[in-house]
């Protein structure tokens, strides 16, 4: 696929390119069609002017001429002949180089350019018919030869060389022209498609200079062309997402890190044990601890990865459970409790059965978020401190309260 600055440049330069051969070439066809048109009306006028000097008397015909017009040369050529296409008279040149056209009525008008044999240049001629002037004795003559209808063909030559030597210099100077200002328009495009496409080059170094480590990069909307503004719009809500979806997988490790750790320390204690005192009943004993862990393990990642998508605007309770905060954390606290025991802490559980305080979560979130809040409890309050947990059930909305007090610091 070919790139955008190439296909630019080649619609760009087509058009104009295009458009100055056309015009070179319409004013090369303007100025030759003036100058033969200006040679036509000399030779029209010349053979108008000798048709003039043509009579005919008893059957003759004469040409009132002198010398002068005889030996004027190869600049201007004559040439009379009847309608047949016979010569009566013509200049001394004229015989060997004018062509001779038949014509059948007065007051056509031919005309053609021709080359003579043996020469380079060009002609040009033009023939006239017309009907002599006649001159008579008597009016009975006179009638019976102006019955006669006898045409006569005045052609008229003209070298073309100075029309030749006029349109080469034409041509020459229009080339000449045209290749100067098509030079002209190549890099006045290619430096305003090179301009035109800055940004987008700018654009492309920023975008290449983005990795994991720097997804917070943001482009300036403002600064750009209105064209790119929705596209660095877009870029930018794409860099957002990144983000968010770099920092959800990070919380999602971190969290995996930190909930795994409890239980998998459990589960290592239980084999280190299973193996020091390898009876049959503390290898059963481990057996289950292990089921446990495992199952919480389970539900931990289950709770992780509903958490995940709950910060992604998705449904995380798609069944509508609904989980029992006081079995929960009735739960919680009795496998914390031997670490209370240790730091001879004072735990009081305030929930009431009759209650029946629930939350509209998954039972794995819900357990994770209290157990969370209870091992920091334990973990930071003082050793003989008090750990007062309550839930309760709040006034006209389907929402919990929880609570979970201690000498340090309360946590809801």
């Amino acid at each position: 696929m070919k790139s955008i600055r190439s296909r630019m440049l080649v619609m760009l330069l087509l058009a104009p390119l295009a458009v100055l051969l056309v015009g070179g070439a319409g004013v090369y066809l303007l100025t030759q069609h003036t100058l033969v048109s200006q040679l036509d009306r000399s030779l029209r006028a010349q053979a108008g002017a000798m048709a003039s000097l043509v009579s005919r008397e008893h059957g003759r015909t004469e040409l009132e001429y002198n010398d002068e017009i005889i030996k004027s040369g190869r600049s201007i050529l004559f040439t009379l002949t009847d309608s047949a296409g016979r010569v009566i008279i013509n200049s001394s040149a004229a015989a060997r180089i004018i062509p001779v056209r038949e014509m059948r009525k007065p007051g056509q008008i031919y005309k053609t350019d021709f080359r003579p044999r043996g020469e380079d240049d060009r002609w040009r001629c033009l023939s006239l018919s017309f009907l002599p002037r006649m001159e008579h004795e008597d009016d009975h003559e006179q009638e019976e030869v102006s019955g006669s209808n006898d045409l006569l063909i005045m052609t008229v030559a003209a070298s073309r060389e100075n029309i030749d030597d006029a349109l080469s210099a034409v041509a020459a100077a229009l080339a000449l022209m045209s290749l100067a200002v098509a030079l002209v328009i190549i890099i006045l495009v290619w430096f305003s498609v090179r301009r035109g496409l800055s940004p987008l080059d700018q654009l492309s170094r920023e975008m290449r200079k983005i990795s994991e480590k720097t997804l917070a990069t943001r482009f300036p909307v403002d600064s750009l062309p209105l064209e790119l503004q929705p596209v660095t719009r877009e870029l930018n809500d794409l860099l957002q997402r990144l983000e968010e979806a770099m920092q959800r997988e990070r919380r999602f490790t971190d969290s995996a890190a930190h909930e795994l750790r409890t239980p998998l320390a459990e589960l290592r204690t239980g084999c280190e044990v299973a193996l020091r005192w390898p009876d049959a009943e503390n290898i059963q004993q481990t057996l289950q601890q292990a089921r446990d862990i495992g199952r919480e393990m389970e539900e931990l990642v289950s709770a992780l990865l509903i958490l995940s998508r709950s910060s992604q605007d998705i449904n995380i309770n798609p069944d509508n459970e609904t989980a029992d905060l006081g079995e929960i954390i009735r739960s919680v606290m009795t496998r914390l409790g031997k670490h209370a025991d240790d730091k001879q802490l004072a735990v009081n559980i305030n929930v009431n059965p009759e209650n029946n305080v629930t939350w509209n979560v998954p039972r794995a979130v819900a357990e994770m978020i209290i157990r969370n809040l209870a091992e920091n409890a334990v973990q930071y309050t003082p050793p003989g401190g008090k750990i007062n947990i309550s839930a309760e059930p709040t006034p006209g909305s389907a929402a919990a309260c929880f609570t979970v007090e201690n000498d340090t610091v309360n946590m809801r």
